[in-house]
């Protein structure tokens, strides 16, 4: 099986969501971005998001989900500088100077409603396993996102990066 890679800037409540749900279904990661914590707001949409991605909710739901990702992703602490996409994904320079290739570069926005956050990342994770195609897996969620939070998602669908 191909080994797909993400790249998820931010580590608040969205940007580790994210990692989580992409986690279960194989991607490899790697986040960006120092520790955040932030308490969750409890709705009964993100409470159900919470229970299907088999998440126990503590008033730090971010440590829950740094636990729960144990060492099965990388971190780093430097900020990406530049995204070169090409047809397959997007080439990132990090602010060290590396640079690094992957399949699916996301940052979710950290002011993000942290119940709506599960539910975004349980979705995304979704549409990327049932669809082969990012940019139609990306078409169908923000489709599907959008009566959630009206214009909340900044549609870049068709390029490397997506951000919500």
């Amino acid at each position: 099986m191909l080994t797909r890679r993400a790249l998820v800037i931010g580590t608040g409540l969205a940007g580790l969501a994210t990692a989580y749900r992409l986690r279960r279904s194989d991607w490899d990661l790697v986040l960006v971005g120092g520790p955040a914590q932030c308490a969750f707001t409890r709705t009964a949409d993100g409470l159900d998001a919470a229970r299907r991605l088999g998440l126990r909710l503590d008033p730090d739901v971010t440590a829950v989900l740094r636990r729960s990702l144990g060492d099965s992703v990388s971190y780093r602490i430097d900020e990406v500088r530049a995204l070169r996409p090409d047809d397959c994904g997007v080439t990132v320079t990090f602010t060290n100077g590396e640079d690094d290739w992957f399949d699916f570069v996301t940052e979710p926005d950290p002011g993000f409603d942290t119940s709506l956050a599960l539910v975004a990342a349980e979705m995304l994770g979704d549409a990327l396993d049932i669809f082969r195609a990012t940019d139609e897996a990306l078409r169908w969620w923000e489709e599907n996102l959008r009566p959630l939070k009206g214009d909340l998602v900044e549609s870049l669908a068709g390029h490397a990066r997506h951000t919500w």
